[in-house]
């Protein structure tokens, strides 16, 4: 990938850092959830084992732009990602926790965003007539289930949507029953009108000067920007450049 490689194969290894998400913590964010006045399931539900195999087929679908997207910029560009990687760097996904307790160590983030705004092509993706979409969404319901170990969610009382919200920068993805339901959780009666929504997950739209604001409003800036010949999807690498205090 760069010029600079070893003649031989070399082994990197991986350290699984992820805490498991623990089934009880869940089933107390869905009963929490379940009595605010804006209803809301943990987007965790979504990604069980069911959901991740899903997700996959999701990702793999003919509309699902973004998987597109990023692989084209993984591969024009995976050489120049490469050499801004300083030379015996640790490479960490998916968070840090408090980076006040390394806040003298100079880091960098890689981060993809999905600046895509056209609405036909965003909507396309996320499409309630789309099967492996469709699929993906429900077995949220299903994982719901088996937290609570009771069928409080009957699959033919529900359905759900989308929204794509301008002013927020996001898609907006819910549950909502198909008529007037009562769950029971723990003996407790909720009911939910139809068409109530129960917000489930949001997927962030960002377009770059919009990008740009949210990372120099935490103290970050941008080095370096990749992105797609549509220029919809892109890569960016924010170099962290602030410090925290106590």
């Amino acid at each position: 990938m760069i010029d600079k490689r070893p003649s031989q194969k070399t082994t990197i290894p991986v350290i699984e850092i992820m805490r498991e998400k623990r089934s009880e913590d869940l089933e107390t964010q869905i009963i929490q959830g379940l009595q605010f006045d804006s209803l809301q399931l943990p987007q965790d539900l979504l990604w069980d084992d069911a959901g991740q195999i899903l997700f996959d087929d999701l990702c793999n679908s003919s509309v699902y732009y973004l998987t597109r997207k990023e692989k084209e910029i993984l591969h024009k560009y995976s050489s120049d990602m490469v050499a801004t990687i300083p030379e015996g760097s640790a490479l960490i996904e998916l968070g840090c926790g408090d980076t006040c307790a390394s806040s003298g160590i100079r880091c960098q983030f890689l981060v993809s965003a999905d600046g895509c705004t056209a609405e036909d092509t965003v909507m396309a993706a996320y499409s309630t007539e789309s099967q492996p979409f469709r699929d993906f969404m429900l077995n949220g319901l299903q994982s719901a289930n088996r937290i609570l170990g009771q069928d409080v969610f009957c699959s033919s009382n529900w359905t759900f949507g989308t929204v794509f919200d301008r002013t927020r920068h996001e898609v907006q993805m819910f549950y909502t029953p198909t008529h007037d339901v009562s769950i029971y959780i723990n003996s407790e009666r909720r009911k939910i009108s139809k068409g109530e929504k129960v917000a489930v997950v949001t997927s962030g739209k960002w377009p770059e000067p919009y990008f740009r604001s949210i990372v120099e409003g935490i103290g970050l800036q941008v080095l370096d920007l990749w992105t797609d010949s549509d220029q919809v999807y892109c890569t960016n690498s924010p170099p962290l450049t602030h410090h925290c205090t106590r």
